[in-house]
């Protein structure tokens, strides 16, 4: 019961009485309560957000954990930490008055495809000890893939036998390394084929196959589907292809790129 943050003194009265029946006496004492420094309490997520944060989030953006810990002595401050033996320098506290919110220290620290979490161990100190908790942050994918197309013009006209480049083509990047370029639909009339006359080695061209020769497809559009992808990022560009004249010697095509699709 004794609580100097609840009660800083309290009042006892005595009585003393004889046995042989004479008058009672009282007296009324003061009992003084010092105060003791007391532990902090356990450290809590003080609020209710999803411990995530985007792979791409800025320097400064929270990640959804604010840490408070309760001090019972009166008029006690907390001060909070993230102890460096136990930490990375990923994330660091951006503190208010009572509670201290963790946000991204170095954005370009988070990487999904490197590590899907992170372990921040925070400390709370007070004079009466220092209490310690680590809570874990989910990184999240974000799609980084890019996939660009190039198109001298939308009608063309080339030679009428396979492994022929038919200007259009393709370039895949992602920031954390090669991405895979695959043809997913249309791969009945075109392949695709390493762009030589290019230094990057995500460079394809789109090159005919035996069946866009034959005239069989004349007429008719074809949709073709390129798709690059790394690990879980991936994109895609749509074109729409039609071979508009086949004289057995030279094709003319028309082509209608519809844009990349994520």
């Amino acid at each position: 019961m004794l609580n100097y943050e609840a009660s800083t003194q309290h009042h006892i009265t005595v009585q003393a009485q004889s046995s042989d029946g004479s008058p009672s006496t009282t007296k009324l004492f003061t009992i003084i309560v010092n105060d003791v420094n007391e532990p902090i309490g356990e450290i809590v997520d003080a609020d209710g957000a999803d411990n995530t944060i985007a792979e791409d989030a800025s320097t400064g953006t929270a990640v959804g954990i604010t840490v408070f810990a309760n001090d019972p002595d009166h008029n006690a401050q907390v001060s909070y930490f993230l102890p460096t033996d136990a930490n990375d320098s990923f994330f660091a506290l951006d503190s208010t008055t009572d509670t201290a919110r963790i946000v991204v220290a170095d954005s370009a620290m988070l990487n999904h495809e490197q590590s899907t979490q992170h372990q921040i161990t925070v400390a709370a100190h007070n004079e009466g000890g220092t209490q310690t908790r680590t809570f874990t942050v989910n990184v999240i994918n974000v799609n980084e893939m890019q996939l660009t197309a190039s198109i001298a013009t939308t009608e063309f006209t080339v030679t009428a036998k396979a492994n022929t480049e038919v200007g259009i083509g393709f370039t895949a990047t992602h920031p954390d390394g090669q991405p895979q370029l695959s043809l997913t639909a249309g791969n009945e009339l075109f392949e695709l084929m390493a762009d030589d006359n290019m230094t990057d080695n995500n460079a394809y061209q789109l090159i005919t196959t035996t069946a866009a020769t034959t005239g069989t497809h004349l007429g008719i559009p074809q949709t073709v589907t390129i798709q690059a992808a790394y690990q879980q990022d991936q994109t895609e560009h749509h074109i729409t292809v039609t071979v508009v004249e086949e004289t057995g010697i030279r094709l003319k095509i028309k082509v209608y790129l519809e844009g990349a699709v994520e």
